[in-house]
């Protein structure tokens, strides 16, 4: 029924543009996708009308044979859009040479428009790449062995710093992995990737104390007076998570600093409420015990605070902190999550 409907719509398409369906058609959908420069995940503009890009891409996907998508994809010379399509067309059949092309393509650091309904952002064409490959893993076309293939690739890639699917895969990496240790703490000392602070944490070195430090002292950074982002905001909320991680001793004073800063806050950071539990809660104590009733007094009018200690506890839940959650009651008026988990 998909392709029945699909095939409808280009075929009016194409008689409206004149594109021939046999012969040099596909001669003509190559050339006419490697003169473009947006990238359509979707047919629809958002206002009920049909993107141009898809037709071009979709007749791409049913015309051209595997083994010309495959080379179209390989060709770096050709614009992004072009080889994106050829791609989504492999990847839409869930054919295992998949996996080797993207990890061919994994040093592609092109930039691309794209196009999804009426927003328009821009991504790296690789990122792309690995999303959609990935999704597969859930699909269960992609084996376990090949995602851990994948995600090493990503990690080790010279543009790992530009993909949004690093940083994500950074936050759900096992932590402390030997076979990591050198690379993570590239991304975080060289490239400035901070999702990497949390993961160079879990390996507890003494001499990554200062990054963790320096990190967590920059929670005024890029906020004006109020607590409004006003420039660009420092590295403290993976600081936090860092801390999550290894609660030591060297950074109750500045976890304190932190909490009286953001009580007297007018505009809250969300995330930050959340991760500050978390980082005092890790260290289990009583003294943890202690500093979180503290925090949750000193802004018992503000139901964020009681909202997001809870959903901590629901995520990484000690019995040591359970009178707090008894003593301090949230109801949430759905159950939909925080957006931080």
């Amino acid at each position: 029924m998909r392709k029945t409907i699909f095939g409808i719509l280009l075929l009016l398409s194409l008689a409206l543009w004149g594109v021939p369906v046999r012969g040099q058609g596909l001669h003509q959908i190559i050339d006419s996708l490697n003169r473009r420069s947006v990238y359509s995940t979707y047919w629809d503009n958002g206002w009920g009308g049909l993107v141009p890009e898809w037709v071009y891409q979709d007749l791409l996907g049913h015309m051209a044979p595997i083994k010309t998508l495959i080379a179209i994809v390989k060709q770096q010379n050709f614009s992004p859009p072009l080889r994106l399509s050829a791609m989504w067309a492999l990847i839409d059949q869930k054919l295992p040479v998949c996996k080797a092309v993207v990890l061919y393509n994994m040093n592609d650091s092109s930039l691309v428009t794209v196009q999804s309904a009426d927003v328009i952002y821009g991504d790296y064409t690789q990122n792309l790449y690995i999303e959609w490959l990935m999704q597969g893993r859930s699909e269960g076309w992609v084996s376990a062995a090949d995602s851990m293939q994948i995600d090493s690739a990503a990690l080790c890639s010279p543009v790992a710093a530009r993909l949004d699917y690093t940083r994500r895969l950074l936050h759900r990496l096992p932590p402390g992995l030997p076979e990591y240790e050198q690379r993570v703490r590239q991304l975080y000392v060289r490239e400035h990737i901070a999702e990497a602070l949390p993961l160079l944490a879990s390996y507890r070195r003494e001499a990554d104390k200062p990054l963790i430090l320096t990190a967590l002292r920059q929670y005024a950074q890029g906020l004006d007076k109020k607590g409004a982002q006003a420039g660009r905001k420092g590295h403290t909320n993976e600081a936090l998570l860092a801390v999550r991680n290894w609660p030591d001793e060297a950074f109750k004073t500045t976890l304190l600093a932190i909490r009286d800063y953001e009580v007297r806050r007018k505009y809250y950071d969300y995330a930050r409420i959340k991760y500050l539990f978390e980082a005092l809660m890790a260290y289990d104590s009583p003294w943890a015990y202690r500093q979180i009733d503290l925090t949750l007094r000193k802004n018992r009018k503000n139901d964020y605070y009681r909202e997001y200690f809870h959903s901590a506890m629901k995520k990484h839940y000690n019995a040591r902190y359970q009178r707090l959650l008894d003593k301090w009651p949230y109801k949430p008026w759905n159950d939909f999550g925080d957006g931080f988990e």
